[in-house]
């Protein structure tokens, strides 16, 4: 983690150097504003003061304030608190039934396709070993005579076919 944070903050060491107006205007041929418009900051600046002093009121001036704010909306607040209880939502409508979903396929993919295919190749060599046992004798002479069989099956195949 340390590395991607490395990597961000020279990135943002440099980027504080870049011509970003100029990068704008090549981009999209309009000359950017120089300064941000004085009703903007206005109202960035009342924003921020609001709540340092709301801050300060609640938790300073009087602590006592938000227990009681929150015990007067009653439900409100507390669906406020739960984050509207999206996640409850989320656990119920999208991830368990995914869950469910994956462990079914997992228990038919896993049991009935990949361990049986496994199991299916190694009874197939069990069943079929005493057949290529006999097969494979050891015997050159053996060996070549195989050879030239299938080599003239190909050939005939070809002539023929």
């Amino acid at each position: 983690m340390t590395v991607p944070l490395m990597v961000l903050a020279v990135l943002a060491a440099v980027g504080g150097f870049l011509p970003v107006p100029h990068v704008v205007e090549l981009v999209t041929g309009h000359v950017p504003a120089e300064h941000a418009p004085i009703a903007a900051v206005a109202v960035a600046v009342t924003l921020a003061v609001g709540g340092l002093a709301l801050a300060w009121l609640l938790y300073v001036a009087s602590p006592e304030l938000p227990d009681r704010l929150a015990a007067a909306l009653g439900g409100f607040y507390r669906l406020v608190r739960d984050k509207y209880r999206i996640d409850e939502l989320y656990d119920r409508i999208i991830y368990r039934p995914v869950l469910a979903m994956a462990d079914a396929a997992a228990w038919v993919v896993d049991r009935g396709v990949i361990d049986g295919v496994v199991n299916g190749v190694g009874t197939f060599v069990v069943s079929t070993s005493g057949a290529w046992r006999r097969v494979q004798t050891g015997n050159v002479q053996h060996y070549a005579l195989s050879f030239l069989v299938g080599a003239l099956a190909l050939v005939t195949y070809y002539l023929v076919g």
